[in-house]
């Protein structure tokens, strides 16, 4: 079963000083999202990203972390709050973090939970430091990296097995 990012809401998050409500029930199977620098395309991602796993890994590489998601003009009384709701009813959930760095997910079912142990596992976001990074592979490297994506290992090793 495929899951689908059906709403986003983003405020207070880098970027995103005021909310920014993003509607996605449109029927399409991909987004691509793109502008001009400083336009908030890393906002956008950097939102789901967190939301999702609880981290930006391009952050906490730079070791940024926490600190790095308040958008700056926030007071001390705002929150981050990242909301997001998939195309099943009971799979909406707001991610806060507080002035003291303290994050807080609403959503504690189990099942939620799941979707986004999953979720976390998947390739949803792709950076251009990804594109440019697989662009400089070789053949060879392209060819296994997509075949892990569309897991053409695992076929090739049930046809192996079967034959």
């Amino acid at each position: 079963m495929t899951t689908k990012l059906r709403k986003l809401s983003i405020r207070g998050f880098r970027g995103a000083r005021f909310e920014v409500p993003i509607d996605l029930t449109a029927n399409y199977k991909s987004t691509a999202v793109f502008g001009e620098n400083a336009g908030g395309k890393s906002t956008i991602t950097d939102s789901i990203e967190w939301f999702i796993a609880g981290r930006v890994d391009h952050l906490w590489k730079d070791e940024c972390k926490e600190e790095a998601l308040r958008n700056v003009l926030l007071d001390t009384t705002e929150t981050t709050d990242v909301k997001i709701e998939f195309d099943s009813g009971a799979t909406k959930a707001t991610r806060s973090l507080s002035s003291a760095l303290k994050s807080a997910l609403d959503n504690k079912a189990p099942e939620f939970q799941a979707l986004l142990k999953s979720l976390a596992s998947e390739r949803i976001i792709l950076r251009h430091a990804q594109i440019t990074k697989f662009v400089a592979k070789t053949k060879s490297e392209k060819k296994a990296e997509l075949a892990e994506i569309i897991g053409y290992e695992a076929i090739t090793n049930f046809r192996d097995t079967v034959q």
